[in-house]
């Protein structure tokens, strides 16, 4: 065999070997989490913020937006826009979405956002668990009991 077809060859593995030894990243939410807090003394209104935390290496998925559930029998989904996007290294951006919601009484409501796309190879989550949907969620407690409650703010990301 001809050096020529030796390198021809030996091309050819080296292109199938860079082709299926590559890394494929189709998935991009890594974690996220709620908080609520309530706005005024008078009325039930609060500002929930959904901060959600995206993979950045070998994706282009960016949403400019997200749906949340209010769980209070508002239109279903709500579409929420993005606020911020920071870049905080270890290929992840930090997105804030923020809403102002108005409750009509007294109650326990789920707030909650479900999204396609979660990152791949979580250990603790069965085979497949990138086809296993992100869900996020907040139990917000409206009670006049509590007065001014607000959620809990997590001081450390959950990444």
């Amino acid at each position: 065999m001809s050096n020529f077809k030796k390198l021809i060859k030996f091309t050819y593995v080296i292109i199938l070997a860079l082709f299926f030894g590559s890394n494929c990243y189709a998935t991009h939410i890594k974690a996220g989490e709620f908080s609520a807090r309530r706005l005024s003394n008078s009325a039930l209104e609060y500002e929930i913020t959904l901060t959600l935390y995206y993979n950045t290496n070998g994706t282009t998925v960016d949403p400019d937006f997200v749906k949340i559930s209010f769980g209070d029998g508002s239109p279903l989904l709500q579409r929420v826009d993005r606020l911020s996007k920071i870049d905080v290294g270890n290929n992840t951006t930090k997105n804030t979405f923020v809403i102002n919601h108005t409750y009509n009484g007294a109650s326990t409501y789920i707030i909650s956002m479900q999204e396609i796309n979660r990152n791949a190879n979580i250990q603790n989550i069965a085979f497949g668990n990138s086809e296993v949907p992100f869900y996020v969620e907040l139990q917000l407690k409206i009670n006049p009991i509590y007065g001014l409650n607000s959620s809990p703010v997590m001081t450390v990301p959950p990444i």
